[in-house]
Formats: structure tokens, C-alpha cells, sequence
């Protein structure tokens, strides 16, 4: 399993060594302050696409920071978490 809270402090020391501020960071993802705020603090649950977002605009990437195995195995359960709600979505609207 991912650990998210690990991501999260990692976005938080690799934002501190470029000299980004989370405002800044957040200008180059167009996203608030507060999302950027939230990530470092684990106040949301963010997928693990958004956390490679992130690490994209460090300079970085997500497999940087994973065993590759877990990475693949965690993004393969969000897809099919993804799907198995919209086969559900699907059979409501049928």
C-alpha cells in the first residue's frame, strides 16, 4: 500500500528546496493556496495521478519516491475502482 502520508511530506520538503512557496506551486498546477496547503497536511484524499501532478511541477516524479510495483498496483485499484463505479452509474441509467 502507498503510503499518501509519506507523498505528502516529500511534496512538502521538495516545494521548500526549490524555494517554491505553496502559492507558487499552486500557480504552476492552476490550483488554490489551500489545495497545495491541504496536500502537505494530508487534509484531503488526493489519487496518486494528482500526487505525480505535483511532483511534475517539482521537478520531479512519482516514481522517484515509490517502489515501482506499488505504484503500478495502487494506480490499477483506483482504475478499477473508477470503473466499478461507472458500470454502476451505467446500470442506474439503463
Amino acid at each position: 500500500m502507498v503510503d499518501k502520508f509519506y507523498l505528502a511530506q516529500k511534496v512538502k520538503e521538495l516545494r521548500k528546496e526549490k524555494g517554491y512557496t505553496q502559492e507558487y506551486l499552486a500557480n504552476k498546477l492552476n490550483a488554490a493556496q489551500t489545495y497545495i496547503s491541504s496536500v502537505e497536511k494530508m487534509n484531503i484524499n488526493i489519487s496518486l495521478d494528482k500526487f505525480d501532478e505535483i511532483f511534475e511541477a517539482l521537478g520531479s516524479s512519482l516514481e522517484a519516491h515509490l517502489n515501482q510495483d506499488e505504484v503500478k498496483k495502487e494506480k490499477i485499484n483506483e482504475l478499477i475502482a473508477k470503473m466499478e463505479a461507472l458500470l454502476i452509474e451505467m446500470r442506474r441509467l439503463l
